[in-house]
């Protein structure tokens, strides 16, 4: 139990320094997501779900990449990477097996994501095409929703 609080305070804390220098410069720094992925990687190894945290992983990867292909959405590269290491670190902890979080994780993400976009739209009503919002506040926000879930 405080094994998991504290990996999960370390995520947070990780998602934090990443959505902080998301909104101040608008880019995103590799240093924040490898490192973490990789203690993610290593950490679910010894937990025993070694092979369904990489897959999941890899589901993230193909659906976010093919998903921003459509002409209004647009991921970073930064952003798919961090949406990753949440649905990895996720899968830690999740009594769903893989498809069934991926799909929890997507549907949550995607309403956050879009209340998070109409909400700067109405504040700001001239704005037209992409997205206009820095996505690691929504993908913090989701993170957070589905670990309250889990852990209750």
């Amino acid at each position: 139990m405080y094994t998991e609080l504290l990996f999960l305070s370390l995520f947070a804390l990780y998602m934090l320094i990443n959505v902080f220098d998301d909104v101040k410069t608008h880019t995103t720094k590799n240093m924040y997501h490898y490192p973490m992925a990789g203690i993610i990687l290593i950490t679910s190894g010894f937990m025993g779900v070694g092979i369904s945290t990489f897959l999941i992983g890899i589901y993230t990867l193909v659906f976010f990449i093919l998903f921003s292909n459509i002409p209004i959405i647009q991921f970073g590269a930064g952003d798919i990477k961090m949406l990753v290491n949440v649905y990895m670190m996720l899968n830690l902890f999740s009594p769903f097996d893989t498809v069934t979080l991926f799909s929890v994780i997507s549907v949550v993400y995607f309403i956050v994501s879009y209340s998070f976009e109409f909400l700067v739209r109405m504040k700001r009503k001239k704005l037209k095409g992409a997205f206009v919002h820095a996505e690691a506040p929504a993908i913090l926000t989701t993170f957070a929703l589905i670990t309250f879930l889990i852990t209750r």
